[in-house]
């Protein structure tokens, strides 16, 4: 059986981010990674997923367990990105709003 985690952090956009944000400006990002039942958080994926859709310094602050059951309609970005991730086996949320220092 099979569970999404889900990374919640902050990212720099790289030069390569595909919403087009310019380079160095950071943003709140959730990261979504497919495994196994019973695998533990993989912290460094989680910066290589993001590392890999453009972003760098990446900072993870914290890690959990999508349930399906808590998805509902209200969060079509959240229901896609979970879809995303169980059929790519992985996926990211980029909010739009920088975070200031």
């Amino acid at each position: 059986m099979s569970q999404v985690h889900v990374f919640i952090g902050s990212a720099a956009a790289g030069l390569t981010n595909r919403y087009s944000y310019p380079e160095g400006e950071r943003h709140a990002v959730l990261v979504f990674s497919l495994k196994e039942d019973g695998t533990d958080f993989d912290w460094e994926e989680a910066s290589f997923l993001a590392s890999g859709r453009g972003w760098h310094n990446v900072v993870i602050e914290r890690a959990g367990i999508v349930e399906p059951a808590t998805l509902d309609d209200s969060s079509q970005q959240l229901v896609h990105a979970y879809n995303e991730a169980l059929t790519d086996g992985s996926s990211m949320i980029v909010y739009t709003d920088p975070i200031t220092p």
